[in-house]
């Protein structure tokens, strides 16, 4: 059994079965015999290897490398170890090889690798899996001042400053092992003491499942954290001249809407009093410029808006076909003089009632049919709602404006859209005194949309004509009688309340004598008694002599201003005087300014000027629900 096993057969089966090449010599250094494994190492041709010498160091003692040349393009590299001895009383020589290649390739790119490392300007370090430092390049030792020969095999936390805390480091380490890499500001401190700022990124290499290796990457931070700091510091003083500036247009806007919003609020009870048709015409004609007016004080504002970077927003409901029909009654009399005619035209079904931005709205089609008379000398203008898409809870509606004025070269359609942009082509021959003679109104347009969400496009063509097609987003009104008019569900809560037998009683909280007017006279054409305290002082002592069912409260008052007062109130130990309803009454339209508003406590808040109807809903829906 024994014999079969070692026979010349299975020996040689044995040593063509080795992986490494095996060579049998002559004294003379040619080979004799070779197994698979070196016939493949050599070519793969038996020829260039069997009588051949293959000029091996049959000196050599230890073991070496051996380039193998056999293809020009891929040459091997051997590990070769050679071994003298005597084979039926002739010298001879047994070589053994092993294919080394990927192995020297490997390593050769792992020292490129580490060369390159090692010739960074970043500091280059790399920790074992217990966290042990084991190569450090040179800009390591240029960064921090310690040698590498001091940190080898030490643990990098003598890098630390004692400016983190435990939790940083806690933080650091954690996401370390959650998500493989930390990047970020860390201070360290040098041989030397001195404490300094590192960007630095650790990454953490992986071996069957678990860090094998800490790869940290760093440079000295000092003159970027200067530079960041200056950047800063610019940013803040940035952030507070448009703090400043949102306060001066939020004050500008009160100081200017106050005044106006006396004018229409007056002309609008003037409206309702017995008047010739002359005088009535009288009355249209102021109530249409105030409006005017104010259209004009909002491009103001909203360009200001825009360069500060501010949006603001204020929310009502109201109804599209009457504003609509304000629209068109507004610029009737602009059309009028001229030889030009007016109509405006709905498609769909029209909803009653919606809340969005109304006077946002009324500001886009004023802009555009302002810019539609001004460059339609005769001819025709039309403008009103060509669709309506419902979209869950909002309504997306298109809007159109078209003239048949001198049209537009599309070459300049881009850039209408910027401030200060006039369309070229015959503006001459336009009456500058006409619509938005600053340049501002498209620019308006443009940036009003791009806060709702909507867009605008144009289609002209010289002396042909225009069409301005922008969509708008408002959103759906939650009544409870869905079918009645906004006004109709004003009046039957009203109703509803006066059946009950009981009085309504206001306290209107403000200092200015003309709104306290105007404010009462409404409410007690609605049979609602109204009580006027001048500021927030005389309010908080109305309160402790006399129950209310709802305040109106003005911001901007002397003493005690209305945000104080909300704040008074609704600290208050009595439950009714710290639950009555506020209602906000103002004509500040920041976004700061109504977020403090509700931040103080106020239910509601209601710019001016102020739509009757409305107020009394929105008294109606805290009092009354």
């Amino acid at each position: 059994m024994e014999n079969k096993l070692i026979n010349k057969e299975n020996i040689e089966y044995v040593v063509d079965s080795i992986p490494d090449g095996i060579l049998v010599l002559n004294s003379s250094g040619v080979a004799k015999y070779a197994n698979k494994s070196a016939i493949t190492l050599f070519g793969g041709d038996p020829s260039f290897i069997i009588n051949q010498e293959l000029g091996l160091p049959l000196d050599q003692k230890n073991t070496s490398d051996l380039d193998i040349i056999t293809n020009p393009h891929s040459p091997k590299i051997a590990e070769i170890r050679i071994q003298k001895m005597n084979l039926n009383g002739e010298e001879a020589y047994v070589a053994s090889l092993r294919d080394v290649t990927l192995k020297r390739r490997e390593q050769e790119l792992i020292e490129s690798v580490f060369n390159a490392f090692g010739a960074m300007n970043e500091g280059f370090f790399i920790c074992d899996s217990e966290g042990k430092i084991f190569f450090a390049n040179e800009a390591f030792e240029r960064i921090t001042g310690y040698k590498r020969s001091q940190v080898i095999g030490r643990n990098p936390n003598f890098l630390r400053s004692g400016v983190h805390t435990d939790e940083f480091y806690d933080n650091f380490y954690g996401k370390l092992k959650e998500e493989g890499e930390w990047q970020g500001i860390i201070w360290n401190k040098r041989f030397n003491g001195e404490i300094y700022p590192e960007n630095m990124t650790v990454t953490t290499l992986m071996k069957d499942g678990r860090i094998d290796n800490y790869i940290a990457v760093f440079s000295d931070f000092t003159e970027g954290y200067k530079f960041h700091e200056e950047l800063n510091r610019l940013k803040q003083e940035a952030i507070q001249s448009n703090h400043k500036k949102a306060k001066f247009i939020s004050q500008a806007s009160y100081e200017i809407r106050t005044p106006i919003s006396e004018i229409l609020g007056y002309t609008e009870l003037v409206a309702e009093s017995p008047l010739t048709m002359e005088q009535k015409e009288y009355i249209e004609v102021i109530r249409s410029s105030s409006k005017s007016l104010i259209n004009i004080v909002n491009d103001i504002l909203e360009v200001s808006k825009i360069e500060s970077g501010m949006s603001y927003s204020h929310f009502s409901i109201f109804s599209i076909k009457e504003l609509i029909q304000e629209i068109y009654q507004f610029f009737r009399v602009h059309t009028v003089s001229k030889d030009l005619v007016l109509g405006n035209y709905f498609t769909g079904k029209i909803p009653d009632w919606v809340k969005g931005e109304k006077e946002s709205l009324r500001q886009i089609l004023t802009n555009l049919i302002s810019n539609a008379i001004k460059y339609t000398p005769s001819g025709k203008i039309q403008f009103g709602i060509d669709s309506i898409e419902e979209v869950n809870e909002t309504f997306i509606i298109q809007f159109s404006v078209i003239d048949t004025g001198i049209g537009i070269d599309m070459n300049q359609s881009e850039k209408i859209f910027n401030p200060f942009y006039k369309i070229e082509n015959s503006i001459n021959e336009m009456n500058s005194s006409d619509g938005n003679s600053a340049g501002l109104g498209l620019t308006i347009v443009s940036n009003i949309l791009e806060q709702n969400g909507g867009s605008i496009k144009v289609e002209s063509k010289l002396n042909k004509g225009s069409k301005f097609t922008f969509t708008y987003k408002v959103s759906k009104v939650d009544l409870k009688d869905k079918n009645s008019e906004f006004h109709k569900v004003s009046q039957n809560r009203l109703e509803k309340w006066k059946n009950t037998g009981r009085s309504l009683n206001i306290l209107i909280v403000e200092d200015n004598l003309a709104n306290q007017f105007y404010i009462k006279r409404i409410l007690e054409k609605k049979a609602i008694q109204g009580t006027i305290a001048r500021n927030g002082k005389e309010a908080l002592i109305k309160l402790e002599n006399k129950v209310y069912d709802a305040i109106l409260m003005d911001i901007n008052m002397p003493v005690m201003n209305g945000y104080e007062t909300t704040e008074l109130i609704r600290t208050s130990e009595n439950p009714k005087i710290k639950n009555i309803p506020i209602l906000g009454l103002t004509g500040l339209t920041s976004k700061e300014d109504l977020d403090k508003c509700k931040a103080v406590g106020m239910n509601s808040v209601i710019n001016k000027p102020v739509e009757v109807d409305y107020l009394i809903f929105e008294i109606l829906r805290f009092v009354f629900p």
